[in-house]
């Protein structure tokens, strides 16, 4: 009965070696791995491109079309110079020894001129706005022919500065039976650079003209 004892013995220590909590516990230790790996950060988005009339660049396709618009005004702009000038040189040949139906016919041309020079500057602006886009005659500050813009005002603002000048002056001139005696009057309606003899809104414009063309 003492080796019966001995077996039985032996045999709950061989169970034992199989107990399933001894072989879990092997298992939780093949549980304690390292965590996956976080999900990357993603890239910040870019900031948005805004549009032209809030800042943003103007497209390549855009700003072509604003330089051939400001091109061809160009050639606009230098036929209503030539008008200008042609109305200054008849105005210093008529103002003095004309006759008074004469210089109100002048007078009506003078003012003709002034106003379609407006009317030129309006329309200039007009076209250079159709070319950005808009139908409000705006230029937009982010094209590379913007500098080209605002010397093309400048001259307009030239140009009409001019005209009104010649209009004013025939227009005070116009009522006299003798202009030569009453040149107080009218003749200082047109200023005069005194070095050149040339109109000094003349000379302005052709010091802004030269950066117009693009």
């Amino acid at each position: 009965s003492g080796s019966n004892d001995g077996s039985a013995g032996g045999n709950n220590g061989s169970g034992n070696s199989g107990n399933p909590g001894n072989s879990n516990g092997s298992g939780d230790s093949g549980d304690s791995g390292d965590a996956p790996a976080p999900e990357p950060t993603p890239p910040p988005e870019p900031d948005p491109v805004l549009p032209p009339d809030q800042g943003g660049p103007v497209p390549e396709e855009m700003d072509l079309r604003i330089r051939d618009a400001l091109r061809s005004e160009y050639d606009v702009l230098e036929t209503w110079a030539a008008k200008v000038y042609a109305g200054e040189a008849e105005y210093h040949r008529l103002c003095l020894t004309a006759s008074k139906p004469q210089r109100q016919e002048a007078a009506d041309s003078a003012y003709k001129l002034f106003y379609d020079v407006q009317v030129a500057y309006i329309a200039m602006a007009y076209e250079v706005g159709y070319a950005c886009g808009n139908s409000d005659g705006l230029m937009y500050p982010t094209s590379r022919y913007s500098k080209n813009y605002a010397r093309m005002n400048d001259s307009y603002t030239d140009l009409v500065s001019a005209s009104a000048e010649l209009y004013h002056a025939w227009n005070a001139n116009r009522r006299f039976d003798d202009p030569a005696a009453n040149t107080d009057a009218w003749a200082n309606r047109v200023t005069i650079n005194q070095a050149t003899g040339q109109m000094v809104h003349m000379e302005a414009y052709e010091i802004h003209r030269v950066g117009v063309r693009p």
